[in-house]
């Protein structure tokens, strides 16, 4: 059996600036979620988002982070090194799909604002994908890169919200169970 290639030969890069990179691991039975959101905010900075929550039922404990400024640089780099935006155009392993598991992805998106274009273009990459041997590894490392800022030196806001996104000023002991 031939083996798939971790950089798929004949996919042009991405064109833009790389302006923002989620990645979200959810759906198992009780609900767990957890999402990652590394973008800039108005008033300039990078920051990095992390939204958890253990159940359908319960609120999410939102965690703000400053970053790097060169941070979606250093990501850009990794996923072009890789060729990872042709990795959103590979099947799904329906051989190796649960049905019951957590569904986890990762979304680039790229803007060619810059240039004067108001073009913009969304890869995202499911885990579930039959992707090249060694992606796995390059996946690990790409997240660990993304949540490398997720250290308390770094932290701007910690708040709950409701699965709607809506701010709970005073969660009760009970809501950030």
């Amino acid at each position: 059996m031939r083996k798939r290639e971790l950089h798929i030969p004949g996919r042009m890069f991405a064109r833009g600036d790389l302006v923002r990179v989620e990645w979200a691991s959810e759906g198992d039975k009780p609900g767990r979620s957890y999402r990652a959101d590394l973008q800039s905010e108005d008033g300039g900075g990078l920051r990095l988002t992390l939204r958890a929550s253990d159940f359908h039922d319960r609120p999410y404990t939102v965690t703000v982070y400053r970053a790097d400024d060169d941070a979606l640089d250093r990501l850009r780099d990794m996923a072009d090194r890789y060729g990872m935006t042709a990795w959103a155009d590979l099947p799904l392993d329906r051989d190796n799909l649960a049905l019951d598991g957590m569904s986890t992805s990762v979304t680039l998106i790229f803007s060619e604002e810059r240039t004067g274009r108001r073009k913009r273009a969304y890869y995202s990459i499911s885990y579930e994908s039959r992707l090249p041997d060694g992606a796995a590894e390059t996946l690990r490392a790409f997240e660990d890169c993304l949540k490398q800022w997720a250290v308390p030196d770094r932290l701007l806001e910690t708040r709950f919200e409701t699965r709607r996104g809506e701010v709970i000023e005073d969660p009760t002991p009970s809501d950030r169970d």
